[in-house]
């Protein structure tokens, strides 16, 4: 029998091999090997054993299909890393234990996308799922959606409190004084009423914004004019008239359909039975019936068949055939809250001004450069209210504010805005033809805009008044020599307000209130103290020229 040759193997682990019999295995083959590792040739070690990452609390979800680890290098994180895990129709953060951070995902493995924002100092897992899309930082708090916050209600925008500089309100005749051919001042009502039975409606709450109806509205209320609401009461303050609505129903109708965002109250679009032109963004509409409320009209569309509709927010639920009725009304911005029945009061100072030049004169030390805390700028206002009861007598009259530093009558340092009559008072009183009167017109807008266009660059403000006078003055001569009007194109006829004509104009008719508003860019300086200005206001004038005597009227300056 032949000796026994023992064979020697090298210990060499080069895994399983199940496709050979034991006994025919190639080197360093196996048939089994369990917990077993070769991380050196030569050698076999135990595999290194495992600790559960969960072991104080099971997931309660145990389909574990996506896991993903979160870094957080910023130094000192409470937590430098996060596992982020997705189980079932839950995820799961954090690092031992894990907890449960939100559901309602589809079950199916998520994409895991960590990423760190530019405007972010950390970095945030991304997790999306065709049911759910959302974010985790390393802190694994509660997750947030992908992107910014939404809004909690629906953006709505409103305007702020009027900002203005009262001059003078003009409710009593005070230090004002006369002069010139102008006669004794006196003050008197403009407007003296109430507000109407349901006539009052706040945009929000009980202060701020508001639309209200006067029992008696005529044409002496005007936007721009200030009112006191409820003189003499507790909750007395003095407004400006932002702007006015007519009747916004021309007769009492009915509506035709309403349509409710949802439900039936809050938003709403109304359309009428008939079409009302007079319609407008802040109009009062009056549901009758009964469930009768007031109403603010927040916009207002015309539709391709001629009919409009409207927006409004009711409180009560109202259906197509109830009658509507409108209110003419104004806007107004209220400190305090006020009720239907309360008082409407404004005042004015007026003085009859014999032929030649009269005026009111205020001495009185303002800062006219600053508009509440900021500075005035060359865009913002100017509002003056001014009444003539012949405005064929008007010359003209000037706006006039003084800044001399030593004496003040308005011949050294002062700033004037013109006003002249308006171009067809001479066709309303029948003394031109209404066609001599619009070629007038046309005429003197005109020779302001070729004026204007020739202004050569560089001038101060005095030098450019004092060009566009000679030059308007000798246009004026050559047009009237020649008795031919200026040639005037649709192009050359200065939009209202443009900045681009040398005066206003009074409106038309008799005892009509002018609510004059000019730019702060279109007053005209005298003088060539350049130190002083607008807030070294130390007089301020009305100055009336006339052909006769004319009962003149003050009110509302800012």
């Amino acid at each position: 029998m032949p000796d026994f040759t023992r064979l020697t193997t090298k210990l060499l682990c080069r895994g399983v091999q199940l496709s050979k019999p034991v006994d025919s295995l190639d080197p360093s083959k196996f048939a089994i090997l369990r917990n077993c590792r070769s991380v050196q040739d030569g050698s076999i070690q135990c595999r290194p054993g495992v600790s559960a990452l969960n072991a104080m609390a099971a997931l309660d979800q145990l389909n574990v299909h996506s896991v993903r680890r979160l870094n957080d290098p910023l130094p000192g994180a409470a937590n430098p890393f996060i596992r982020v895990t997705g189980a079932g129709t839950k995820l799961y953060a954090g690092v031992t234990p894990v907890a449960a951070l939100v559901t309602g995902f589809s079950g199916n493995p998520l994409s895991l996308i960590p990423y760190r924002p530019p405007s972010s100092p950390e970095s945030w897992m991304y997790v999306g799922d065709s049911s759910k899309m959302v974010k985790v930082n390393p802190d694994a708090a509660p997750t947030a959606n992908m992107g910014g916050a939404p809004p909690q209600a629906p953006l709505t925008s409103a305007l702020a409190a009027p900002a203005l500089t009262v001059i003078d309100d003009f409710d009593v005749v005070g230090a004002w004084t006369n002069g010139g051919t102008a006669g004794a001042l006196a003050a008197a009502l403009r407007v003296n009423t109430t507000i109407v039975a349901n006539g009052i409606i706040y945009d929000t709450g009980a202060t701020g914004w508001a639309c209200i109806a006067p029992t008696a509205f005529t044409g002496d209320l005007q936007a721009g004019m200030r009112l006191i609401i409820n003189t003499g009461g507790g909750s007395a303050e003095t407004v400006l008239v932002d702007s006015t609505q007519r009747a916004s129903v021309l007769a009492t109708t009915t509506i035709a359909a309403i349509l409710y965002d949802v439900g039936n109250t809050g938003l709403c679009t109304v359309q009428m039975s008939i079409p009302n032109p007079l319609l407008q963004r802040n109009s009062m509409v009056r549901f009758a019936g009964g469930t009768a409320e007031t109403v603010r009209v927040l916009s207002v569309t015309a539709g391709p068949d001629g009919l409009s509709s409207f927006r409004c927010s009711t409180v009560n639920t109202h259906a197509a055939a109830e009658s509507l009725t409108g209110f003419v009304s104004f806007r107004a911005y209220c400190l305090n809250t006020h009720a239907a029945g309360e008082t409407l009061t404004g005042s004015y100072v007026q003085s009859t001004i014999a032929t030649g030049t009269g005026y009111f004169n205020l001495v009185s030390a303002l800062n006219l450069s600053i508009v509440g805390a900021r500075p005035i700028q060359e865009t913002d206002i100017w509002h003056i209210s001014i009444q003539l009861d012949n405005n064929a007598s008007l010359t003209e009259a000037r706006v006039e504010a003084d800044f001399d530093g030593a004496v003040n009558d308005f011949t050294r340092n002062y700033f004037f805005f013109p006003i002249r009559p308006n171009d067809l008072v001479g066709a309303v009183a029948q003394t031109q033809t209404s066609l001599q009167a619009q070629q007038q017109a046309l005429q003197r807008q005109s020779i302001n805009r070729e004026v204007l266009a020739d202004l050569p660059l560089g001038l101060t403000p005095r030098e450019q008044q004092a060009l566009i006078n000679a030059e308007t003055a000798a246009l004026e001569a050559e047009a009237a020599a020649q008795a031919t009007p200026v040639p005037v194109t649709p192009e050359s006829i200065p939009d209202p307000g443009s900045g681009q004509t040398t005066s206003s104009q009074t409106s038309l008719g008799t005892s009509q209130w002018t609510e004059l508003v000019f730019r702060v860019a279109d007053l005209v300086r005298v003088g060539a103290d350049l130190s002083r200005g607008l807030k070294d206001v130390a007089a301020l004038r009305l100055n009336f020229v006339v052909t006769a005597a004319t009962v003149v009227r003050g009110d509302a300056w800012d």
